[in-house]
């Protein structure tokens, strides 16, 4: 069935509005009053369909001037790239916007004392997203554009007891965020939150660095001179061999650089059930096992394989004897993986500083008193907070307005893309006043 990515709010009286179906956007802005297009919607119109579909085309093919916001991909062409985001766009399968799916715990899936749930998600520059949480099951689907971060929440849905209210809580700090950035072009699969507890005081996401790996592209799985290793890992093997050789103790048990070499050319076999977790490319636990997760199949296939070779050997105690030769190459390992990680050049596992934050999102991360969404730093979205305490939260309240912030969303106008909170752009509203 044809999809129209569009955002289509209406605003109520006072109670819970139904806000919006899909939205389709790209890069957030800095003022809603300049703005021109987001990229995407090519024929300027607020909406991304198949119009803009058809615009792109007939620019891919040079019927027509092409124009920056139908180059989405934003390689200073129009090409039939951007043509096939475009319609990835359009049906929700990718390219500008990305699906994302949860579980709310089945005791709450209905809500409390009978009310229904509604998923809802605050960009940093000003869309509402609201989805309806399944209450047979429980499970939460939307789309969110890319380009942009996002925080989340969970309220009860209209007719509802409004002092129901359930805030999604989740603690800010340096490795997990209540603000998700979502920066690159989706490759259409689905971001997965995983179960929801509300039962908890506090709901803690999975792993940031996690939830990004899981939707970005994976490493690419060549394989040259057919070792069942990746192309892409030779060269961490090849330091590998080169550590383990030096290591004075290894030639004290009679192991040598021949058998170095045999050991390491068994590595293709071990690795291969967990192959996908070596292609994915992030960050997650490096703070706790020392290496990232995608790392971890090969570090723990080192250590059996050397166990293996010292109980081949007849060599007492194995398993003392393989910690101490991990240990002992410990830390020259962690400095090779991460001399290697920033050599491949993949954004969600390039981290200059060594804080285990990739580059491209430590600046988007919200922690403490810097973080977009919650300006008075109490763990808790300013747009799911309610400061009359009238049980409906700030956004959906016709009570909390100001001239600063005029749809009561916690972004301020001259960030806000939809300021008044009607559902339709700023830049498409302006326009049609022409």
């Amino acid at each position: 069935m044809k999809q129209i990515l569009k955002i289509n709010r209406s605003r109520e009286t006072f109670l819970y509005q139904k806000l919006i179906i899909f939205a389709l956007l790209l890069f957030p802005f800095v003022s809603w009053g300049i703005i021109d297009a987001i990229p995407g919607d090519v024929n300027k119109d607020g909406v991304i369909d198949i119009l803009d579909v058809q615009h792109g085309i007939n620019m891919a093919i040079g019927i027509n001037e092409s124009v920056t916001m139908a180059d989405v991909n934003q390689n200073d062409m129009v090409d039939v790239l951007d043509v096939q985001i475009l319609i990835n766009s359009v049906l929700g399968t990718g390219g500008l916007v990305q699906p994302l799916e949860g579980q709310v715990s089945s005791q709450f899936s209905g809500g409390q004392q009978g009310t229904s749930l509604l998923f809802v998600a605050l960009s940093e520059d000003g869309r509402i997203i609201t989805s309806e949480i399944n209450s047979a099951n429980g499970i939460i689907q939307t789309l969110l554009p890319v380009g942009t971060t996002w925080a989340f929440g969970i309220v009860v849905a209209p007719g509802g007891n409004a002092n129901q209210s359930l805030p999604l809580v989740v603690p800010t700090g340096p490795h997990n965020s209540l603000a998700l950035p979502l920066l690159q072009l989706s490759t259409g699969r689905p971001l997965r939150l995983g179960n929801i507890n509300l039962q908890q005081s506090i709901i803690l996401l999975p792993d940031l660095r996690k939830l990004l790996g899981t939707i970005a592209e994976p490493l690419p799985d060549t394989d040259t001179n057919g070792n069942q290793i990746p192309d892409i890992y030779e060269q961490l093997i090849t330091g590998i061999q080169t550590g383990l050789s030096s290591i004075p103790y290894l030639l004290t048990l009679g192991i040598n650089d021949n058998s170095i070499n045999n050991l390491l050319q068994s590595l293709g076999t071990c690795i291969q059930p967990q192959k996908n977790t070596l292609l994915t490319p992030s960050l997650n636990r490096i703070e706790i096992d020392g290496y990232p997760e995608m790392i971890l199949p090969l570090v723990q296939c080192i250590r059996q394989m050397i166990k293996t070779m010292l109980v081949q050997m007849n060599i007492p105690s194995p398993d003392s004897i393989t910690d101490l030769i991990m240990n002992q190459f410990h830390m020259e390992l962690q400095q090779q993986v991460q001399t290697w990680l920033d050599s491949l050049q993949v954004p969600e596992i390039t981290d200059a500083n060594r804080n285990y934050i990739p580059d491209f999102i430590e600046n988007r991360i919200c922690t403490g008193n810097n973080c977009t969404f919650d300006k008075n730093n109490n763990e808790i979205p300013d747009f799911i907070e309610d400061n009359d305490g009238d049980g409906i939260p700030n956004y959906a309240d016709s009570d909390n307005r100001t001239e600063q912030d005029w749809d009561g969303d916690g972004i301020p106008n001259e960030q806000d893309i939809d300021a008044n909170g009607n559902g339709i752009l700023d830049y498409a509203e302006n326009q049609n006043k022409e």
